[in-house]
Parts: C-alpha cells; sequence; structure tokens
C-alpha cells in the first residue's frame, strides 16, 4: 500500500511537472502571424460581437494573434494590428505560410482626372508615383506630361497623340516601356530600367527589394483583347486593346493578391486578385521598374 502511494505520488508530480512545462512552453511560444482576406475585418474592443468596432481591418493586413479562445460557437483572436490591440474572429483571417511575403510601399497617389485630367495620362502617372516614392523627382504631373518624348503612330518611339484627348481611330494611344525608361533615365534617374519580358517572380523580387515596377496591364483587369493596330511600320502588330497602366506597389503570398496604385481609381490603392493581375500582364509582359 505505501509503494503504490509513493509511486502515485511520484507520477503525480511528473505529470505536474509536464503540465507545468507545457504551460510554459505555449506562454514562450512565439505569437503567430495571420493575415486578412476581406476588407471589411472587424477589430472589437472585446471578445464580443456586440462590443465596439474600434477598427475595420484592410484586406492584406498582418495581425500577430497572442491569444485564442473560445466562447460559445465563436473562436476569438486577442491580435495586435497596426491600428493597434483588439480581438478578432478566427473566421476572418488565414495562417500567413511559412516564408510568407508581405510587401506594401507607401507610394504616393497621383489621379490622372484631377487636379490634371488627363484621360490617357494613365503611363506618366504611374512613372510619377513611383519616381515621387523614390525621392527622384518634384516635377507635377503636367510637367511629367509635357517632357515626354511623342511620336506620330509607333508606341515604341514615344506617347502617340496627347493625354489629354482621344487621338483619331486607329491610333494606338499609348508609350511603350523602353521609350518611357529611357525618357525617366535620361531626365530623373538612371536607375530606371525597362524590364518587359520579366516573370511574375522576377516582378516579385522587385518588389521585395523596395522598387515599384510600372505594370501594362487592362483597365479593371479584364481579361485581354488583342487586337491588329497599325504602328506606321510595314504589316500590323498585335496589342492590348483594352490596355492599362498602374503602379504595383505591394505582394502578399498568403492570400495570393497584389496592391495596385491605380490613377484612374478613386480608391488611389487597392488589392487585387492574383489570377487577374497575371493573366493580363502575361500578356505581354510589359514592365518598367524604378530602382
Amino acid at each position: 500500500m505505501k509503494k503504490s502511494v509513493k509511486v502515485g505520488l511520484v507520477l503525480g508530480i511528473a505529470a505536474g511537472a509536464t503540465a507545468l512545462a507545457v504551460n510554459q512552453a505555449k506562454k514562450n511560444a512565439s505569437p503567430e502571424p495571420f493575415v486578412t482576406f476581406t476588407d471589411d475585418t472587424k477589430l472589437y474592443a472585446l471578445m464580443d460581437t456586440n462590443a465596439s468596432v474600434t477598427h475595420i481591418l484592410p484586406i492584406a493586413t498582418v495581425v500577430t494573434v497572442i491569444a485564442k479562445k473560445h466562447i460559445d460557437k465563436n473562436v476569438w483572436f486577442e491580435v495586435e494590428t497596426p491600428f493597434g490591440h483588439g480581438f478578432i474572429l478566427d473566421e476572418s483571417v488565414l495562417p500567413q505560410i511559412a516564408d510568407a511575403k508581405h510587401i506594401e510601399l507607401d507610394v504616393p497617389v497621383i489621379n490622372q482626372y484631377a487636379p490634371v485630367n488627363a484621360p490617357f495620362g494613365c503611363e506618366g502617372a504611374a512613372l510619377l508615383m513611383a519616381l515621387q516614392y523614390k525621392q527622384y523627382t518634384e516635377d507635377d504631373f503636367k510637367t511629367l506630361l509635357a517632357n515626354m518624348p511623342t511620336a506620330e503612330r509607333n508606341p515604341n518611339e514615344g506617347f502617340v497623340g496627347s493625354p489629354y484627348e482621344a487621338s483619331p481611330a486607329g491610333y494606338y494611344q499609348t508609350i511603350y516601356p523602353a521609350p518611357l525608361a529611357a525618357y525617366a533615365k535620361e531626365r530623373y534617374a538612371q536607375t530606371v530600367e525597362d524590364i518587359s519580358g520579366s516573370d511574375i517572380q522576377e516582378i516579385q523580387h522587385e518588389l521585395a527589394l523596395g522598387n515599384p515596377v510600372i505594370l501594362y496591364v487592362t483597365k479593371d483587369f479584364a481579361a485581354p483583347v488583342i487586337g491588329e493596330w497599325d504602328f506606321g511600320t510595314p504589316g500590323s502588330e498585335e496589342a492590348v486593346d483594352n490596355l492599362h497602366i498602374v503602379l504595383l506597389t505591394g505582394y502578399d503570398s498568403t492570400i495570393g493578391e497584389y496592391k495596385v496604385a491605380d490613377p484612374s481609381s478613386e480608391q488611389g490603392t487597392y488589392w487585387i486578385n492574383g489570377y487577374a493581375l497575371e493573366k493580363a500582364y502575361n500578356a505581354k509582359k510589359q514592365a518598367v521598374v524604378v530602382r
């Protein structure tokens, strides 16, 4: 009897020590990073859906989970966020994947419609945002557009038409990456490069280095429509009919989305589905990086 009591006492002590070690390990465990995947995640003041909402977290916000708790049918996370401390429901976030990439460049936003109304000036606006982010210029939008090289019909030589009004039918109204990069390199910074032909992993790498990338995509990231155009050269040239240019400023590998600064959008910047962006970019793989 005494032996069994002694054994039980030893086992009890051992079990208690194990439990203490487990609890201590939990306390010492690194906080877990999660990422929001919608643009309306509520940050509550308390673990209660009736509690006050202190902030609405935008999509791709990285939060640090420091504690978890089951209350009724809900699983609550206590979190630290860029907007402060609070509580969120577990259904609003995804665990950040191993070796995850989350990049956001704080680029100044320039709208091509206001205060300067340049309906066809998305190339210049995207370039200027990147240059100002890198602090390469204090030029305003109008000045940058006024000095951009022009061409009669060939966007490989300069901007076709005017950024302020539509060209006659049949003119492909844009400036391609090579002359755009050459202009920026000569006037603003030697670190501007035409990186057309780069795959999307190379584009992501530039972002990781802190370099915004001007991307030739499509309006509203719709499926690319390819047409035949007269560039003033023998034969015709294939080009994207629904072309639009944006500045790529972020990427999150957990949710598979990109952040863009869109000169035509009232939002200024937003996150876009990765598949849609990559499909639009891959139509021609045209890009300019500002390093």
